[in-house]
Order: C-alpha cells, then structure tokens, then sequence
C-alpha cells in the first residue's frame, strides 16, 4: 500500500520550551492526569467505525503510564485497544483550523484487546482480556488513522509530545517509518492485488 498523504504538524521550538519553574511544575502535575476526549473515526487497515452519537468512540492519553488507548461503546459494552508508547515506531499528526483534526499512529508490536465486564452505573469499568474485535486487522495492520472533531486533537497531542521526548522526536521524522504496512510483511503481497481498485475508507468489516 503507498504511505498515505498528508501533511506533517510540525512543534514549533517556542511551544515546547517552559518559560518559569511555575509552568513546569504545572506540566509535571497535568503529566500525571489521564485525559479522554471523544474520537469521530478509528480506521485500522479495513476495519472502520465511526461515531454516532457522542463519546461513542473515545481516545484516552496516561502519559505517566505511557499508554494510549481506543475505547468503543457497542451495545451498551464497552472494547478498548491499549498502545504501549514505547511500541509506536511512527507519529503523525494533521491539525488544520476549522479541520478535523487526524492523528496516524504505526507500531511495532500488535496492541492488546479487552472488553468491559459486568457494566454497572457510576462505577468504575471492569476489564478483562478480549479477542481481536476488529475482524483481526488491528492484529495485522501496524498503523492506525484515527479523525477528530475539529479543535479537539491539538492540545492533546501537545502534551504527548511535551511528555514523551522520544515521541517528540518521532513526530519530526518521516511517516511512516517502514514499508511493510503489516506486522508479517508476506500479508503485503498477499492483499496487494485485492486493494487495487477498492476505495478502503467505504469498507467496513463485521466485528465484535
């Protein structure tokens, strides 16, 4: 598959210096903080789901545990997909005023998959380890495309890069980092010839 187009948002030097001993303590404290905002669109490889009503599909930031993950509500159950930092090998994002904002991600390790238990109001979400509910893409594809209300992404992604030095850095290079759009590079060849001629983004797999 060819690299996908778009433009590369570059941090200017400036937003990411820390002008007083009061603003780093206050970035160290928001660092701690994990933060949800709500997604319009998760596309990985094939599988697409986009949001029909609010906070149906959130994006959530542990930047002291150095995780991202992607939650789904579907059927009143709730799926979520966890990224360890240290397994993305490739960062991009495109922000555009008045624009939905998209974030690209590319990994190297294949994330893990969990799914709610037992949903009981005003209480905290229990966890247990789930099946591949993306029809097995997320467990192929190495990248994921990810589209945002407009506004919504820029401050986020700041503090992701202010709070991860080596993300920060990854965010400055090329996207993606390898050709290989899967995680066993002889699926490349093997869907080749059936990407030729389909539009991806009108192709939704069955999943849960």
């Amino acid at each position: 598959l060819p690299p996908p187009l778009g433009l590369k948002f570059t941090v200017p030097p400036e937003m990411l210096q820390q002008t007083s001993s009061s603003q780093l303590a206050a970035n160290k404290v928001e660092k701690l903080k994990a933060v949800q905002f709500p997604m319009s669109m998760l596309k990985i490889g094939y599988f697409k789901i986009e949001a029909k009503y609010p906070y149906e599909l959130v994006a959530k930031c542990y930047y002291a545990r150095q995780k991202l993950m992607w939650e789904i509500l579907h059927d009143g159950l709730k799926y979520k997909i966890e990224i360890q930092c240290q397994n993305i090998s490739a960062i991009r994002a495109v922000i555009d005023e008045n624009s939905p904002g998209i974030l690209e991600i590319e990994l190297d390790k294949v994330p893990s998959f969990f799914r709610e238990i037992e949903p009981k109001p005003k209480k905290h979400t229990m966890w247990t380890i789930s099946h591949d509910f993306t029809d097995g893409q997320a467990s192929q594809y190495r990248r994921h495309y990810l589209q945002f209300p407009p506004g919504v992404l820029d401050e986020h992604y700041m503090k992701l890069l202010q709070s991860d030095n080596r993300l920060l850095e990854l965010s400055q290079r090329t996207f993606p980092s390898s050709h290989s759009a899967y995680f066993n590079s002889y699926l490349d060849q093997g869907t080749t010839q059936f990407s030729i001629g389909h539009d991806l983004h009108t192709i939704v797999y069955p999943y849960f």
